[in-house]
């Protein structure tokens, strides 16, 4: 077995890893207690139905999880088309996960693109209701509206669903090598790093673009306190997931494991 010096971090983690996460959940339970969020009933009520929502959006994006097997595994029958073929290889000089990345880059990443997903609901209540939405028309924690919190519900598991495959690739560092011209793509680097964040972005300038200002920067903070805890958690629990099936992900894929030493042009190049 390849050791891949990425996932050797992974294995280093801590659960005191998690404490941005569970710094911003203090401050988010300290603003409902004191009524500073977007909820009628600030005290004790509030602390009940903000950690509530905390487990079920955490849930929402954790649960995926599950199925990442079956995901590579339809991942690999598509891009293992002849003359292509994906490979995972061990590079001289891994890099590993750093700060920067597991509590801001990869977080953002999926934030930005349940932002992506939730311009395009928002888009479609503004439609039915032939105006625009204002800041109080948005549901606190605790507020009953079943298909708002269903599509929020499935719109976290299908951000889920894509990030946790393409972070997948990235850590392990999948390449697709075309066998007949020899050129090798970084096509984990690529899609891992660079898709979801110009996804994120693209999702931050939608929220804007379709909705005023003011609620755009509503939405948009609101959304990244919420997220950002249970995203922090699926981040850490992705590595460790990981760092245990990296050889059966491997498989799934269809990936060879090879030693291939490739020029830094050439990298550049694909």
């Amino acid at each position: 077995m390849i050791h891949h010096p990425r996932l050797h971090h992974f294995k280093a983690q801590s659960p005191l890893a998690l404490w941005p996460a569970g710094l911003v959940l203090a401050g988010t339970l300290a603003a409902a207690y004191w009524g500073y969020e977007f909820s009628h009933d600030p005290g004790p009520v509030a602390l009940g139905q903000v950690l509530f929502r905390s487990l079920r959006l955490g849930a929402a994006l954790i649960l995926p999880l599950l199925v990442l097997a079956w995901l590579c595994t339809l991942a690999g029958k598509a891009l293992n088309r002849p003359p292509r073929r994906l490979i995972r290889m061990q590079e001289p000089h891994g890099v590993a996960h750093t700060r920067v990345q597991t509590w801001l880059l990869r977080p953002l990443q999926g934030i930005g693109l349940a932002m992506l997903l939730l311009s395009r609901v928002l888009a479609a209540v503004r439609i039915y209701r032939g105006d625009l939405l204002h800041a109080a028309d948005i549901p606190g924690p605790g507020q009953a509206d079943p298909w708002l919190h269903l599509s929020g519900v499935a719109i976290l598991a299908c951000s889920s669903l894509v990030l946790c495959l393409l972070w997948t690739l990235d850590d392990l560092g999948i390449r697709l090598h075309n066998q007949k011209t020899g050129e090798v793509r970084l096509l984990g680097r690529y899609l891992g790093l660079l898709l979801p964040l110009l996804v994120g972005m693209y999702g931050f300038f939608s929220i804007f673009d379709e909705h005023s200002h003011v609620l755009a920067l509503d939405l948009i903070g609101l959304f990244s306190v919420v997220l950002y805890p249970p995203l922090v958690l699926l981040v850490w629990l992705h590595g460790r997931y990981l760092a245990r099936r990296q050889a059966e992900l491997t498989r799934r894929l269809g990936a060879k494991v090879r030693l291939l030493e490739v020029d830094q042009e050439e990298e550049a190049a694909g």
